[in-house]
């Protein structure tokens, strides 16, 4: 950004001499420009941005699984991931992966509408574990 001011300048003034007497007096003005600058990215300034962003991208992650609870059983319980799979695709879901997490099975998918999906489901029963 560029500012222009008018401001007196030194080299305008000008000897008078009146009622003998030498003074010096601005005879006019110049137009001065100023520019305004802008801090360059160096990498003194890149550390708290760099941590901003990571915590940032952090908080994200862990509001993703919201406060889902799946029931504990035994691992021995457990019904096979492969189930699940015939399970949603049966009823219409185009499955990308299954997750294993501490008590859920964790679905990435798209539903019978088409819309993406991330759902958690009990591993006992293979129901839909809702938030």
């Amino acid at each position: 950004m560029i500012l222009i001011k008018i401001h007196p300048h030194p080299s305008i003034y000008a000897l008078s001499r009146s009622a003998g007497e030498a003074a010096l007096r601005p005879t006019g003005f110049v137009l001065m420009k100023f520019k305004m600058r802008i801090p360059a990215m160096r990498p003194s300034n890149l550390g708290p941005i760099s941590f901003c962003a990571v915590m940032w991208l952090a908080s994200c992650q862990a509001f993703a699984h919201g406060n889902v609870r799946c029931p504990e059983h035994p691992k021995a319980e457990w019904q096979a991931q492969d189930q699940l799979q015939q399970k949603l695709q049966s009823e219409g879901w185009q499955v990308r992966k299954i997750e294993t997490t501490k008590h859920c099975f964790e679905v990435y998918a798209k539903d019978s509408q088409g819309k993406k999906v991330e759902a958690f489901f009990d591993p006992k029963t293979l129901e839909r574990v809702k938030n």
